[in-house]
């Protein structure tokens, strides 16, 4: 390939696979937000109404369940930093969190969350599109990197 065949290709993919990238991505996202509001309307659980509230909510839920299946305690300080959000904030966060019976003392989460969270994703893959369009981002990553690789 010479290097006009690489700057013609540069400029393609710039013009052409960065925005069908995005696109893919962004319907991704909305099916994976559509998801989220369903959640909410189906469940009478305090489980999603909570961790859903708002984002820092849901990441400290998803940091949590990350330390869950590895087994390693996070502590408030960590979880503050993962989430990037103030310490006060994540103290607050889990002691509503403990007060509702979504946490242990440890920040472990209690086996209701943990099945809020499989039922989640369950629901997740058999209800939406979220991972054909996963699936499909994916995919046009690959192509785009295996041409730029040329």
């Amino acid at each position: 390939m010479t290097q006009t065949d690489v700057a013609k290709w540069d400029e393609l993919r710039d013009e052409i696979f960065l925005p069908l990238i995005h696109r893919a991505y962004t319907k991704a996202a909305v099916e994976l937000e559509l998801h989220r509001k369903n959640l909410r309307a189906k469940s009478p659980s305090v489980n999603p109404q909570f961790w859903q509230r708002n984002r820092t909510n849901l990441s400290c839920l998803h940091h949590l369940m990350d330390h869950y299946y590895s087994k390693v305690l996070i502590t408030n300080a960590k979880l503050s930093r993962l989430t990037d959000a103030n310490p006060s904030t994540i103290s607050s966060i889990l002691k509503e969190a403990r007060e509702l019976g979504l946490v242990t003392p440890d920040n472990i989460p209690t086996q209701e969350t943990v099945d809020f969270a499989i039922m989640a994703t369950k629901n997740l893959v058999t209800e939406t599109d979220f991972f054909h369009y996963t699936q499909e981002f994916a995919m046009r990553v690959s192509i785009a990197k295996g041409r730029q690789a040329l």
